[in-house]
Parts: C-alpha cells; sequence; structure tokens
C-alpha cells in the first residue's frame, strides 16, 4: 500500500529478476526486512517488471524462528523509513 506495489505476500516466494537490476539497488536492510527492500527497490524505483505467483502452504517443520511483533514492528519501521526516502 505504502509504494503501489500489489503484492499480497511481500515475505516469501522466489524472485528472479535481471543482474544490471541487482547492481542498480541501493539496499540498506538487515534481516527479514530485505526481501521487502529487495522488491521495493526493483519495482517502485528501478521500474521492474513483477507478477506474484501464489504457492501452496504446508505446516511448519519443527519451530519457527520468528518473533511476531518485534519482527512485525522492525519490518513495518523499515517500509516508513523506505517510503520516506
Amino acid at each position: 500500500v505504502l509504494f503501489h506495489i500489489p503484492f499480497r505476500d511481500s515475505q516469501s516466494g522466489m524472485w528472479v529478476f535481471r543482474t544490471e537490476l541487482l547492481c542498480k539497488m541501493r539496499l540498506q536492510a538487515q534481516g527479514m526486512a530485505l526481501s521487502q527492500e529487495i522488491k521495493i527497490e526493483a519495482v517502485s524505483r528501478l521500474k521492474g517488471r513483477c507478477v506474484e505467483v501464489p504457492i501452496p502452504y504446508g505446516y511448519r517443520q519443527g519451530s519457527s524462528k520468528l518473533r511476531v511483533w518485534r519482527d512485525g514492528a522492525s519490518n513495518l519501521l523499515h517500509l516508513l523509513r523506505c517510503r520516506l526516502r
């Protein structure tokens, strides 16, 4: 919504893009926010084409490393910083 990019799931999936886009990206994020920042850079700033292909989800095997509130707040703050740039 912040970047007018029609993604339904910003945290999963496989991304394929041209090498020249990667060379032009100005990435600053670490951790989980890196995935979002790559998508924002590729589509918003560098005007790359994109398509989202839904994938089926299964039950997770083992324990999750996600800390819902901390990771969610961190991602949101990073998105806001990116938007204000």
